[in-house]
């Protein structure tokens, strides 16, 4: 049989695509992509829709009603009136305050804390992979595990924490129902719960820091400390400002352990923001004005996150 065009013994069909044409070979899987790719991303945009999307439409719609699911035919249109019971709300302010003073000390020592544990775990010695272990315990165990460990860590009457009080020659304290005592000993405990994921990150972050650059700045004869401030820090303060973003959103929607351990108590020392809109909810039930309540409070950290981003790009630019 003589050879063919395309050199198989057959005439190729008209339109046909040859396999030794990778011009149109190609063209061919690009326009089977294009045809596919709604099959293969539909289903999750679907589950995104049902699972995310509809949930806030339906939030965003309850939030112009009023609702008390404990009173009967009860839900009607109010318009803003909810949105507007925000900034008129003195518990609402009142709650604010105790979370910018309770997020700011988070920052701070969680932060500070994680860093220069970083630092200081930036070199090899032995034993250091169990120590690093141990460290990040408290980052695995859930919210609420948290909580009622350090409430029994704070008990008034039976507490560890008291007890070595004692045994120092001091009086025992009431830590979670003192006002002031009971907000610092919620700060104590974040804090010993997230100071390892600061320090994790920060430590890879470390770890990725060019060594020529090091080497550089100690043959210029700059120590330990000149060479982590101006050499190591600037490298990671990308991933700083992530692990701070991360955190600060975190602290933002702290509710659980505020739950478990204080109950916004004492005289509402405790009652962050987030406690008091899931307050509204459920154990007042004020469906309408909790959504209204929920999305003003999303929409200002989504407002706070996009300042804190657009000022680091802008510094990092300049």
């Amino acid at each position: 049989m003589p050879a063919t065009e395309d050199g198989y013994g057959s005439r190729p069909r008209p339109g046909a695509v040859s396999l030794f044409d990778p011009i149109a070979t190609s063209a061919l899987m690009n326009q089977a992509d294009k045809s596919s790719i709604f099959y293969l991303v539909g289903p999750a945009l679907v589950l995104m829709l049902i699972v995310a999307i509809c949930p806030l439409v339906y939030t965003v719609y309850l939030s112009f009603h009023t609702w008390n699911l404990a009173k009967l035919n009860s839900f009607q249109f109010v318009g803003l009136q909810n949105y507007l019971g925000f900034f008129l709300n003195s518990d609402i302010w009142h709650s604010i305050g105790r979370t910018v003073i309770y997020v700011t000390s988070c920052m701070v020592l969680e932060v500070g804390l994680g860093l220069a544990i970083a630092f200081l775990f930036d070199t090899n010695f032995k034993g250091e992979g169990w120590i690093r272990a141990i460290l990040i315990l408290p980052m695995v165990m859930s919210e609420v595990v948290v909580g009622l460990i350090w409430r029994w860590i704070y008990n008034a009457e039976y507490g560890i924490l008291n007890y070595f009080l004692e045994v120092l020659g001091f009086e025992r304290l009431s830590w979670l129902t003192t006002p002031g005592l009971a907000m610092a000993s919620l700060v104590i405990t974040d804090v010993w719960q997230w100071t390892p994921l600061v320090f994790l990150v920060c430590l890879a972050g470390l770890k990725s820091v060019p060594q020529d650059s090091i080497e550089a700045a100690r043959l210029d004869g700059a120590n330990w400390l000149q060479v982590q401030w101006h050499v190591a820090l600037p490298a990671i303060k990308p991933i700083i400002v992530s692990v701070v973003l991360l955190r600060l959103i975190d602290c933002f929607r702290f509710v659980d352990k505020v739950f478990i351990m204080t109950y916004g108590g004492p005289a509402n020392d405790t009652a962050l923001l987030g406690f008091r809109i899931y307050i509204y909810g459920f154990k007042y039930f004020q469906i309408g004005q909790t959504a209204a309540y929920s999305l003003i409070y999303v929409a200002a950290i989504t407002v706070l996150v996009r300042i804190m981003i657009r000022s680091f790009n802008s510094k990092a630019v300049a």
